[in-house]
């Protein structure tokens, strides 16, 4: 039995981290590249830890930063027996390659892909948690220290010649936490990489390519508005959660600071969804889908339940969840199904009168799970979010002029919900109010 943590649930333990979209790996390896080509090599330039293999490839940092790699090689005999190897022991550190320092991965380890950089200017942890599709990351140097302590137990059992040395690069460049620039450009750099890597590249052919249609200008504007609203929240957050980790913070400051980083979540999450409907719009092929895998429902649902509670509160609806026990697993995306459930609910509350209720029931429909959420007005009469008082704009938006509130159209949360192997439809029923119901095909 497997006793030492994964990164993953050294982070899950205390709750100061930050998750989005698996496709963000390279963009966070791209984006740390940069931080990392500003650090001074004629200072202590700090260390590296990855798995499972390198992931720089910029010469000016393989030549200067010192890299610790665990790599899933079987492992070697006279690891565990370094004494066996000539001229190598704890003392003599000429005989270990000072840039580089490859580590089997254990038996049975189940150690994720990561990256965690210490240096004197911020340190760093990416966790790629592929069951869930989602990148993890922190710049709180706690989590950093946090992760190094389950790192160094492995050191001790592969290597254990390497470990001195290790240890003391990562005491020579003590977490610390980081500036505002350091972590502003860090979130810049992640959302224009992204960006970039989300739109297709150009084949080089010899032959003349036919004229393209030129894209709608909304989209390409709505691609711009995204990318600059996303940017300085996702700065504003992850300092909120720097600053929540203080101790000494008086519990108004405390929780006004929960409030932002509610805000920013929201809003961060909107501009997600946005973005992908521009992405899936702009698509040659509208059949195309996110990344599925098999996935339990009920743990997206425990993340999400929370969030539609405070958006209940928060504009004085009334909130019911019935959710039966043991649910199967079902086929999606759980990082985008998750953003799609909550900003279903949350834009549906903006558009609905005070004191409405909202009914959300899970049950099985044959080969398909289905999620239906009822919506009435006070007093039990009929409430229609997605036929309220809504103005088009351009392909994909709506807008309530009396709340300013945007939101996708309906035809394209349709798409999304099928690209994410789902299916909604949206019933109005004069005496009943709108219904809506998602169904996702279960997993067998």
């Amino acid at each position: 039995m497997w006793v030492l943590p994964v990164l993953k649930e050294v982070l899950a333990n205390r709750h100061h981290f930050l998750t989005i979209g698996q496709h963000h790996w390279p963009a966070a390896i791209a984006a740390l590249q940069q931080l990392l080509l500003q650090v001074d090599p004629e200072q202590n330039p700090g260390i590296i830890f990855t798995s499972p293999a390198p992931v720089f490839d910029h010469p000016d940092i393989l030549d200067y930063l010192p890299a610790v790699i665990f790599t899933p090689e079987e492992t070697n005999i006279l690891g565990w027996m370094p004494f066996l190897l000539t001229g190598c022991d704890n003392n003599d550190s000429d005989s270990i390659n000072q840039t580089q320092y490859n580590l089997p991965f254990l038996p049975g380890d189940p150690l994720e892909q990561f990256c965690l950089v210490f240096t004197e200017q911020f340190s760093l942890v990416l966790v790629l948690d592929a069951p869930s599709q989602c990148l993890i990351f922190s710049f709180d140097p706690e989590d950093a220290q946090a992760c190094w302590s389950a790192l160094k137990p492995r050191i001790l059992l592969s290597r254990p010649q390497y470990l001195p040395k290790i240890e003391q690069m990562v005491r020579q460049s003590v977490p610390v936490v980081p500036s505002y620039q350091v972590v502003s450009q860090f979130t810049q750099q992640l959302l224009n990489f992204t960006d970039r890597l989300a739109r297709p590249q150009p084949i080089a052919s010899s032959q003349p390519l036919p004229p393209q249609p030129p894209e709608p200008a909304d989209m390409e504007l709505l691609l711009a508005m995204a990318h600059e609203i996303r940017t300085p929240l996702s700065t504003i957050r992850t300092m909120t959660r720097l600053l929540l980790k203080r101790r000494d913070l008086p519990v108004e400051v405390s929780r006004r600071l929960e409030t932002i980083d509610a805000e920013c979540s929201e809003q961060i999450n909107r501009m997600e969804l946005i973005f992908r409907a521009v992405e899936l719009e702009k698509a040659p092929c509208k059949d195309q889908t996110m990344n599925l895998t098999t996935m339990p429902l009920t743990r997206v649902l425990q993340n999400i339940i929370p969030r539609w509670q405070k958006q209940a509160e928060k504009y004085d609806l009334g909130l019911t969840v019935d959710i039966p026990p043991d649910l199967p697993n079902v086929v999606s995306n759980p990082a985008m199904l998750d953003q799609l459930l909550t900003g279903l609910v949350e834009n549906s509350a903006r558009t609905l009168p005070t004191g409405s209720q909202i009914q959300v029931a899970v049950s099985l429909a044959g080969d398909q799970l289905k999620i239906q959420v009822h919506y009435t007005s006070g007093e039990m009469a009929p409430a229609f979010p997605f036929a309220a008082n809504l103005k088009s704009l351009g392909q994909l938006l709506m807008l309530q002029p009396e709340t300013g509130s945007l939101s996708l159209n309906l035809h394209v949360t349709k798409n999304l919900f099928q690209a994410l192997g789902g299916k909604l439809v949206v019933r109005h029923r004069p005496q009943q109010g709108e219904v809506m119901t998602i169904f996702l095909p279960l997993h067998f």
